[in-house]
């Protein structure tokens, strides 16, 4: 497990939950212990309530009736009862105990002795003593209750405690999850600050964190500052090669055209200075976008844009008899370096011109946060499965046509340096090729 979020979520929820466990065992044994002591004390108040009535009626069972005279006592197996019984063998009890009788121990018991005995209407828990009255006479005196209802108010409470730690559980819970996430905050707001900084290249304030996070912003500064360095140098390096092979190439293609008139082969010669000519625009055009990735993103009028370039391309030789069809909404915003948006339609547009038989469409819509621009034309198109061919730098599908094979892979490599992607599929419209990419709508 990697995320720190979820480290701590569900370390808090297991804590929590042993916490809640542990809580919930300890409460559960202090309220089943209260009510058995609160039962008992139940049972030693009835049994002293018979003790004063035998008390009271020397022994005599109509008295005793009338002197423990509880409703409860009335009742067949009520839940409530009482027995006395003398060392003579006489035994009577309340009319609750109907058609059952209370145990008789061998021997006196001189302490208050609690018993448990399953009856017909259930378990039931009682307590017995003997005592001696006035007279001298000796009884043996004892009280019970259900214990149904004892029962019932400790599954009541269980229910009630188990709702109640449910309820504090999933309170801790959203609790922790609530903690986590503020508790992490700080390093969401670096995460975005680092991504902000890409853009436009400012210190990251340590003091804008927290003491414990500050050191590291400290450390990330000198980090991104010294990796920008490093790629700045080699970007500098590269740019510099490739112009410094610019200048020579283009004296050794004069020389080759000279040979050329002389009568001399130089086709091989030739494709392999072509080679390096593509490799060197490759290279430049990579630069740029990467360059792109440190430029910040200015409005732009697509509909400008596409024009400026249509009228441009369409003053081009043998491109004057193709029908350009232009569907772009004035209104419509992007955000973008100027210089890529015109190096992506550019090379998209002269593409479409190359390959078309006589028509190309141009369209745009908005799709959310997107402006997605397509570029359509009736030419032969490309096999879906030579679409990622293309997009490679000096891959060509027919060499019959003119130019480097670079169009396309720039293309795609300066949308890739603003997150976007360069598609390729068959134009239902035209029959051709559909080439499909969207930018950040300037309008939202």
């Amino acid at each position: 497990m990697h995320s720190l979020r979820q480290r701590a979520i569900i370390g808090g929820a297991i804590w929590a939950a042993v916490n809640l466990l542990i809580g919930f065992i300890v409460l559960l044994s202090i309220i089943d212990d209260f009510a058995d002591r609160n039962f008992k004390q139940t049972l030693v108040d009835r049994h002293n309530q018979i003790v004063v009535a035998l008390s009271n009626s020397g022994g005599d069972p109509d008295l005793m009736v009338q002197f423990a005279s509880d409703p409860v006592y009335m009742k067949p197996y009520s839940g409530v009862y009482w027995q006395v019984s003398n060392v003579d063998g006489f035994i009577y009890g309340s009319k609750s105990t109907f058609d059952f009788q209370f145990d008789i121990p061998d021997r006196s018991v001189p302490e208050l002795q609690y018993w448990k005995k399953n009856i017909t209407g259930g378990p039931i828990s009682g307590v017995r003593k003997t005592i001696y009255l006035e007279d001298g006479s000796e009884w043996l005196v004892q009280v019970a209750e259900t214990l149904q209802n004892v029962n019932a108010d400790k599954l009541q409470l269980r229910k009630n405690l188990v709702a109640a730690f449910v309820i504090m559980g999933f309170l801790g819970i959203i609790g922790a999850i609530l903690q986590t996430y503020a508790s992490l905050q700080p390093l969401s707001h670096l995460a975005a600050d680092v991504a902000k900084r890409k853009e436009n290249r400012t210190a990251l304030n340590a003091k804008d964190y927290p003491k414990e996070v500050a050191p590291l912003v400290s450390e990330l500064n000198e980090l991104l500052k010294y990796n920008h360095d490093i790629v700045e140098r080699g970007r500098r390096r590269a740019a510099d090669l490739a112009h410094a092979l610019k200048t020579p190439s283009a004296i050794i293609r004069n020389e080759f055209l000279t040979y050329s008139t002389k009568g001399i082969d130089t086709g091989a010669a030739e494709e392999a200075l072509n080679r390096i000519d593509a490799q060197t625009s490759r290279s430049l055009a990579q630069l740029r976008a990467d360059n792109s990735k440190a430029k910040i993103p200015v409005p732009i009028s697509l509909r400008k844009s596409v024009d400026r370039i249509s009228r441009f391309l369409m003053n081009v030789p043998g491109n004057e008899n193709i029908s350009v069809s232009i569907d772009v909404a004035e209104d419509l915003i992007i955000l973008a370096d100027q210089q890529d948006i015109d190096e992506i339609i550019g090379n998209l547009f002269e593409n479409a011109l190359k390959w078309c038989n006589e028509t190309v469409s141009i369209s745009a819509e908005q799709n959310g946060n997107d402006i997605v621009v397509m570029i359509e034309d009736d030419g032969p198109g490309i096999p879906k499965e030579s679409a990622k061919t293309v997009l490679i730098a000096g891959e060509r599908l027919d060499i019959g046509k003119p130019g480097y094979g670079l169009g396309l892979s720039i293309s795609s490599d300066l949308l890739h340096s603003y997150g976007q992607e360069l598609i390729l599929g068959k134009s239902e419209k035209l029959g051709g090729l559909i080439v499909r990419f969207a930018l950040l709508n300037g309008n939202t």
